[in-house]
C-alpha cells in the first residue's frame, strides 16, 4: 500500500473562497509542512492540492 496522499479542493473563486480558506486553516495545524500548490487551469474551478511531507523518509 501506498503512503502518498494528495488532498485536492475544488471551488468556483468568488464564490466559495472564504469555505476553501476555512478548510486550509483548519488543515494547516493537522498536516504541518504540507506543500500547498494552487492552479487555476480547469475554469471556472480552481484546484488547490495539499501533499503532506512523509516524515518517515527525510529529503535530499
Amino acid at each position: 500500500m501506498s503512503d502518498n496522499l494528495q488532498i485536492t479542493l475544488r471551488f468556483q473563486p468568488g464564490v466559495n473562497d472564504s469555505q476553501a480558506e476555512q478548510v486550509l486553516n483548519l488543515l494547516n495545524p493537522v498536516l504541518k509542512g504540507a506543500k500547498v500548490r494552487e492552479k487555476y487551469n480547469h475554469p471556472p474551478y480552481k484546484h488547490i492540492y495539499i501533499t503532506p511531507k512523509n516524515a518517515n523518509k527525510p529529503t535530499k
